[in-house]
């Protein structure tokens, strides 16, 4: 018995290290969902600026927390934030067909530009 149980203790060591392989630390069981944010209007910016712009309409996932990545996407600036009319609870599918945009550059944002991406993180509520 103890013989079989380090055979299966070594392979799901082996597969754990095999899932972790590329990345530099473990959190946890998290499930979570990358979704790309894209610009729906031509916009003007000047460097400093922080203006709304529209965005493709996305989906996000009931029990989500919604985090903004750091990485700029454009060379102009960078998305905030995003939302939509009614703000809903995090306990509830939500949307947004618009973004906070700061740019650092003067520029112009072009429809169908990408402009960031947001990491929506499921989790279970304690009840």
């Amino acid at each position: 018995m103890t013989r079989v149980k380090r055979g299966v203790r070594g392979i799901r060591k082996e597969i754990e290290d095999r899932l972790l392989e590329p990345f530099d630390f473990f959190a946890g069981p998290l499930a979570g969902q990358f979704i790309t944010i894209v610009s729906d209007e031509e916009m003007e910016f000047k460097g400093g600026e922080a203006k709304m712009i529209k965005i493709k309409g996305i989906n996000i996932p009931a029990n989500s927390m919604v985090f903004v990545s750091p990485y700029e996407y454009t060379k102009i600036g960078h998305i905030v934030s995003v939302g939509e009319d009614l703000a809903r609870p995090s306990e509830l599918t939500r949307g947004a067909d618009r973004a906070l945009f700061l740019a650092g550059l003067d520029g112009t944002i072009k429809k169908g530009e990408l402009l960031g991406e947001i990491l929506a993180i499921q989790f279970r509520r304690r009840r």
